[in-house]
């Protein structure tokens, strides 16, 4: 529809001036990005609640049986020709549920298969509770050139029955010291 001379129009919403001019509404400008960092923060905040409730429900409550098993390779000087090489598991129980009846060893092996070095150990608590640790320690005298095979085998009971895990690990030359983490359970 076409406008006229002198006519003012209605479409459009708000009140003219004097001289026909649209004035603007009294609303404060950015009004609606406000509300919106707003709806993102309490989401953000909503999030971060519910990331916080589902970790303390992992943590603590929902019932499983997990065994941390961290293997620390590490050469050093042994005083005199040929140096010490150390290789310390620590098991920690990291699940909610107790433990019992730990045992198993520690095999290390050359890269031509001959035995350097092998500890056998059981647990001497009648149970790993939650966050309680052992520790096996291994102590021998070889080459730092060479390659060795770590082999851990592990028995267990957890509230789902017996479990046997094998956990096998190579160092590798250039490297003094390695890390290695598995999961049992």
């Amino acid at each position: 529809m076409a406008k006229r001379r002198g006519e003012k129009d209605v479409s459009r919403r708000g009140k003219t001036g004097p001289s026909g001019q649209l004035k603007m509404s009294a609303r404060r400008p950015g009004k609606k990005t406000v509300k919106g960092k707003r709806a993102v923060v309490l989401g953000f905040v909503i999030g971060m609640i519910a990331i916080l409730i589902f970790a303390g429900l992992y943590a603590y409550i929902i019932p499983r049986t997990s065994l941390e098993v961290r293997t620390l390779y590490s050469e050093g000087s042994g005083g005199g020709m040929t140096p010490q090489i150390n290789v310390n598991v620590k098991l920690t129980n990291r699940g909610t549920r107790d433990i019992t009846g730990l045992s198993g060893n520690v095999t290390v092996t050359s890269s031509d298969g001959a035995m350097v070095a092998s500890k056998e150990f059981s647990y001497t608590g009648s149970r790993m509770n939650r966050g309680e640790n052992m520790e096996i320690a291994l102590h021998y005298h070889a080459s730092q050139l060479e390659d060795y095979n770590i082999t851990i085998n592990l028995s267990f009971r957890g509230h789902d029955g017996s479990v046997r895990e094998v956990f096998e690990h190579t160092t590798h030359e250039p490297d003094m010291n390695i890390e290695f983490r598995d999961l049992a359970g």
